[in-house]
């Protein structure tokens, strides 16, 4: 049982990760989750804080785009202003996206407050209540942002792989897959009213 929170710390090198891996982690937080040996509400919600607050010494190293996902049951209650926190590194030029997935809550202002932060980290809130809401979350959470350019060199628009297509007009772009290994596709021709499906290698 956890008993108190001083500090906050990275367990595992950072590494790239496959969905099965990280869906492992959260199977195990899931089935925890009802024990009796539980930590205390106000402990495990500190850790919301600290671990946003930590993002970017933990992930200096780490090269390209980076997603981070938060997994939370609670309000932050250790004096914390994630907000401030994600807007920091906003503000340092951080390359990253922040999802939240809120675990068993009730509270609808507080998950207001959670989807607000992850759309200032540049990323989606998802609810799950259960095991099977759980992975459908943590799908949605861990797909591969793109980026497209335009010829001129300017991003015009962001999407994710397997997500919601992206509306653009015809014209000629070039496609980054911001994955561990970043793909570029160059001369993605777009036709006037034609979908085009891009395939990863």
């Amino acid at each position: 049982m956890i008993l108190g929170i001083r500090a906050f710390q990275l367990r595992r090198p950072v590494h790239p990760v496959g969905f099965g891996e990280f869906f492992g982690v959260g199977s195990r937080f899931i089935a925890g989750y009802p024990g009796a040996a539980r930590a205390p509400l106000d402990a495990q919600r500190r850790l919301d804080f600290l671990s946003i607050a930590k993002v970017e010494s933990d992930l200096a190293k780490a090269k390209g785009p980076k997603t981070v996902v938060l997994v939370t049951d609670g309000e932050e209650t250790c004096d914390g202003d994630p907000g401030a926190v994600i807007q920091a590194l906003i503000d340092k030029g951080f390359d990253f996206r922040l999802n939240i997935i809120g675990f068993a809550l009730d509270n609808e202002m507080l998950e207001a407050q959670f989807a607000e932060w992850a759309e200032l980290g540049g990323g989606e809130y998802y609810s799950a209540g259960n095991a099977d809401s759980f992975s459908h979350a943590l799908q949605a959470a861990l797909r591969i942002p793109y980026l497209v350019f335009g010829r001129d060199g300017a991003e015009v628009a962001r999407g994710l792989v397997d997500g919601e297509p992206v509306e653009l007009p015809a014209g000629t772009y070039r496609v980054v897959v911001t994955a561990a290994s970043t793909q570029q596709f160059e001369g993605i021709r777009i036709p006037a009213d034609t979908d085009v499906e891009v395939r990863l290698e």
